[in-house]
């Protein structure tokens, strides 16, 4: 059969059965977009990524910690939920038990070669937080250490460049609180925000608690269980504007790490958190590779050997944890595409088949 004669015979086919073209060309046409868009989209989210991770954390910086979950590992999603074996260096933040660094871990990191500085995430927990254009009604919040290898976008006031420190005394105040608060951005510049610091008490011994019953009754024994009290009040300099390009927590305030530590160490001196860090960032030096620094952390720690070890995270690393997300979005996208590829396909089969029954039907009513 020559070629003009099988196209003459696909147009006459095609022409005959309208509906079933149409569908299969729809089914072909689905099945490709849907594949182009997930390639497109997946490469787009790697970019966004690339630019995210580029453009707001310093590429000297490596992230440390001691619970596996902080970094979407160990299977307990964040917050190491489900079953965990018992430490007794764990800390609780957000109502989760996570394993902690110490004071030890920190002065190994410090002591590896290549190391500029450390800065443990201090948690500072406020009993209540009041703002001067509130008055006096008392609010809770998140209160943490202004993290430098991360930049934030500004919406008022000013905030310091990338590897920078904010100024002691000053507090910066995510954008979201200046819409609580009904005041614009603008209007909190200056201001100060008061956070109300409880110290835990330190357990007394029997003979003050004697002492106590005995010179005031159940009062007295009540007030040697109170902590005291302390009333920090900080001025806002800077306001970070929610943004999809930012990296930078939106849901709680920011002090500068000097007061952070201050405040930390007070709430917890004399209890088994003091000097307890989930997380902590790790400025390496300019003329050091991170991911070099990062393999020496694990020589350090085996100097101990006891198998106590840290978590640590490159920029890069960061960057592969979102590259796995989205390969796997882009990986359900491909596979609904390549399932419309097949239907398509299948259409072709049936719409060629059925072609050849009607042909081969023409051709017994001829005879």
């Amino acid at each position: 059969m020559r070629i003009s004669d099988s196209i003459r015979r696909a147009g006459r086919s095609l022409k005959n059965a309208k509906g079933r073209t149409v569908l299969t060309s729809l089914a072909i046409a689905v099945g490709a977009f849907t594949l182009t868009l997930s390639l497109a989209a997946g490469q787009g989210a790697r970019e966004y990524a690339d630019n995210l991770i580029s453009s707001n954390v310093d590429p000297q910086s490596i992230f440390i910690a001691k619970d596996p979950s902080l970094f979407g590992e160990g299977g307990g999603g964040f917050g190491g939920g489900g079953l965990k074996e018992y430490d007794a260096g764990a800390t609780e933040f957000g109502g989760a038990t996570l394993k902690s660094l110490d004071q030890k871990d920190i002065s190994i990191v410090e002591g590896t070669d290549g190391v500029e500085k450390v800065m443990p995430t201090y948690l500072v927990r406020a009993e209540y937080v009041t703002f001067e254009v509130a008055g006096k009604t008392k609010y809770t919040s998140d209160i943490t250490a202004y993290d430098s290898s991360v930049l934030a976008e500004t919406a008022a006031g000013t905030l310091p460049e990338l590897g920078s420190q904010i100024k002691d005394g000053t507090i910066v105040v995510p954008e979201a609180f200046a819409k609580t608060l009904k005041k614009t951005p603008k209007e909190l510049i200056g201001t100060t925000v008061s956070l109300a610091i409880q110290r835990a008490p330190e357990t007394p011994t029997e003979a003050e608690v004697q002492q106590a019953l005995l010179s005031g009754g159940q009062a007295a024994l009540e007030s040697l269980f109170e902590g005291e009290q302390k009333v920090e009040t900080l001025v806002i300099t800077g306001v970070s504007a929610d943004s999809v390009n930012s990296l930078s927590a939106s849901s709680a305030l920011f002090i500068s790490a000097t007061d952070a530590k201050k405040l930390s160490e007070y709430a917890t001196q004399g209890t088994d958190q003091y000097q307890k860090y989930i997380t902590a960032t790790v400025k390496i030096k300019d003329d050091f590779d991170p991911e070099a620094v990062k393999q020496s952390f694990k020589t350090e720690f085996d100097k101990y050997d006891n198998g106590d070890h840290i978590i640590a995270k490159t920029a890069k690393d960061l960057q592969g944890l979102l590259f796995t997300i989205v390969n796997i979005l882009q990986g359900i996208v491909i596979g609904f595409g390549v399932l419309a590829l097949i239907a398509s396909a299948f259409g072709i089969i049936n719409t060629q088949y059925i072609s050849v029954l009607e042909r081969t039907r023409e051709i017994g009513l001829m005879k």
